[in-house]
C-alpha cells in the first residue's frame, strides 16, 4: 500500500487446510523447532520434510535472496565435509 510516497506492508495468511488434515510431529531439536511447530500446527500447515544438503541450500537461497544458488556454490557446499556448514 502506498500513500504520499510512503510504503506499508501487511502480512496476510490464507488458510485452506485439506479435509482430514492430521498433524504429523517431526523431531524437535531446540526451542525454535517447538515454536515453529506450534505455529504451523495452529495454521494447519504440515512442515516440509527434511532434505539433503543440496535441497537445504536451495531452500535457504530462495528464502534469503529469492534466487537459486549458483551451481558452483552448490558443488562447494556439498563437497564440504564439515558437520555443521
Amino acid at each position: 500500500m502506498r500513500y504520499q510516497g510512503k510504503l506499508a506492508t501487511v502480512p496476510v495468511t490464507v488458510l485452506n487446510p485439506a479435509p482430514g488434515f492430521a498433524w504429523k510431529q517431526l523431531p524437535q531439536n531446540n526451542y525454535i523447532d517447538r515454536l515453529i511447530d506450534a505455529k504451523l500446527q495452529r495454521l494447519k500447515i504440515q512442515p516440509s520434510p527434511v532434505v539433503d544438503d543440496a535441497g537445504f541450500l536451495r531452500r535457504v537461497s530462495l528464502d534469503l535472496t529469492g534466487q537459486l544458488p549458483d551451481p558452483n556454490e552448490v558443488r562447494a557446499f556439498i563437497a564440504d565435509a564439515t558437520p555443521s556448514h
